[in-house]
């Protein structure tokens, strides 16, 4: 079965302990309502991209969409950069 469409979102994790990815069949996805939670060890944009791609394979969809809003992806951007990863 191909799922049509898997939300993902990418949240800063408590206490400044890095990133989650949370998965969800909807598009305003919260932290109580993903049917999955992946914790990003390594913070890198192929890392990210890594991820991305396990998730959409493991839920056979036929489109993923990143939610993450744009203060956290100007954050990780910055973390990234910081980092040389």
């Amino acid at each position: 079965m191909i799922a049509s469409t898997i939300f993902v979102r990418i949240v800063a994790a408590d206490k400044n302990r890095g990133y989650i990815i949370l998965v969800g069949y909807d598009a305003k996805i919260v932290q109580r309502t993903a049917i999955q939670q992946v914790s990003l060890s390594v913070l890198s944009k192929a890392n990210i991209e890594a991820a991305f791609e396990r998730i959409k394979a493991n839920y056979n969809a036929s489109e993923l969409r990143d939610g993450t809003a744009d203060g956290i992806k100007k954050r990780i951007e910055k973390e990234i950069q910081a980092s040389g990863l």
